[in-house]
């Protein structure tokens, strides 16, 4: 069963794939990382505190950061599928 799978699928064939799997995984991370600031913002009271500000630099760099994985994960995608575009001509 795995040589019939196997057997006629070529490189461009995998770096499609593989580009596909990476830019599912980046949208992934992005859409977790804005239900984890929204979770985060949540949880901050209403009342005005002194440290109101920073609770919500936190909450918005934890974001920031999370959200540059999943841009490198999108752009990865990217890369391996021109890749794979390049090596099918």
């Amino acid at each position: 069963m795995f040589q019939l799978f196997f057997s006629n699928r070529s490189c461009d064939w995998w770096f499609n794939e593989a580009g596909i799997v990476l830019q599912l995984i980046g949208a992934g991370v992005l859409v977790v990382a804005g239900f984890k600031t929204r979770a985060a913002l949540k949880d901050i009271p209403d009342s005005w505190d002194a440290d109101l500000t920073e609770k919500l630099r936190d909450a918005f760099a934890e974001q920031a950061f999370t959200g540059l994985y999943g841009f490198l994960f999108l752009a990865a995608g990217l890369f391996a599928q021109a890749i794979a575009g390049v090596l099918q001509k």
